[in-house]
């Protein structure tokens, strides 16, 4: 099993982005027109390379593509890069740290020697839950410094706050993957919100005919909500079957995750404590949410003679609901 139920929101975005046609929709939906209409999206592919230095690992990670211009016969396609910022608040860095970014970029273009220089569009995503929008290099100097803006560094970048858009914008995206994913991650930083969205989230899924994203958008959504089962099988009670039957094997997945989660680091605590209490806690609550011996012995560290002697001991049996 994987060892973070939670996935990190740039890493879910990362992952649909992964998907060419998202991707595509993604930009189609989101960059400006006067973007749009020189592209040719057709020709959209994922470069399996990185601009992100080392420093700039803790800041965002960037989904590379390439696209040709319309019309531009033989010429090389420019560079699209959308950074998935991680920190999900505002941060007044972030021009610098795109900066940074595009001067890495340009100079690992210009050791490839004999290929031409492409340019790179960058393209800020940001999902914290405080509407911002970055300020341009410019303004951080002090008005003194006006006759000398030539020198400083200036770039234009594509910025969008996934807090400030309607769900009408996010509704007429033509993916459904991508509708639900971003009404998924718009409410991510407001549990009970995102709760009260999960209908419409599970009917916008119920559009598509199944796929290999889906179980990862319903891991986001139900690892986030923490929704009870009984609701649970109440909202997906209309859906078609085998989205029903996915909903629900994956919610008993994370609920499971999380009980040996749990258990491991009431373990781990309790051995470092030297409290011989916790372990026979690990091991009573694991057994009665159905947890087998064989987990129950690795967890503890316990033969499976000792892990049946507490539960002897203190009489408990496993949970029948």
């Amino acid at each position: 099993m994987p060892k973070e139920i939670r996935p990190p929101h740039d890493a879910f975005m990362k992952s649909l982005l992964s998907d060419i046609d998202i991707a595509r929709d993604f930009l189609k939906t989101f960059l400006p027109e006067r973007l749009q209409v020189l592209l040719d999206f057709q020709s959209l592919k994922a470069e399996q390379t990185t601009f992100v230095t080392p420093e700039l690992q803790e800041v965002f990670a960037d989904a590379l593509f390439s696209v040709h211009l319309k019309g531009a016969g033989n010429d090389p396609p420019c560079l699209i890069s959308i950074l998935l910022e991680h920190k999900s608040y505002s941060d007044e860095q972030a021009p610098f740290q795109v900066l940074l970014y595009l001067a890495h970029g340009y100079q690992a273009q210009w050791k490839k020697r004999g290929e031409p220089l492409r340019p790179i569009i960058p393209f800020l995503y940001y999902h914290g839950k405080d509407q911002w929008t970055p300020k341009p290099l410019s303004s951080f100097f002090a008005p003194a410094y006006s006759e000398l803006l030539g020198y400083i560094p200036q770039f234009e970048m594509v910025f969008k706050d996934l807090h400030s858009l309607g769900e009408e914008e996010i509704l007429a995206a033509a993916n459904v993957w991508l509708r639900a994913s971003l009404l998924a991650q718009k409410y991510s930083h407001a549990p009970e919100a995102l709760s009260n969205k999960a209908q419409l989230i599970l009917d916008t899924l119920a559009q598509t005919t199944g796929g290999n994203l889906l179980k990862e958008v319903i891991v986001y959504m139900v690892s986030i909500t923490k929704i009870p089962a009984r609701q649970w099988a109440k909202m997906v009670k209309a859906l078609p079957p085998a989205l029903k039957e996915e909903v629900m094997s994956t919610y008993d997945m994370i609920l499971q995750e999380g009980i040996e989660q749990g258990l491991q680091k009431g373990i781990e605590q309790g051995l470092q404590q030297g409290k011989e209490k916790n372990v026979n806690e690990v091991v009573l609550r694991g057994y009665q949410n159905g947890v087998s011996f064989e987990i129950l012995c690795l967890l503890t560290g316990l033969s499976e003679e000792e892990v049946k002697a507490i539960i002897a001991q203190h009489g408990v049996e496993k949970d029948k609901g």
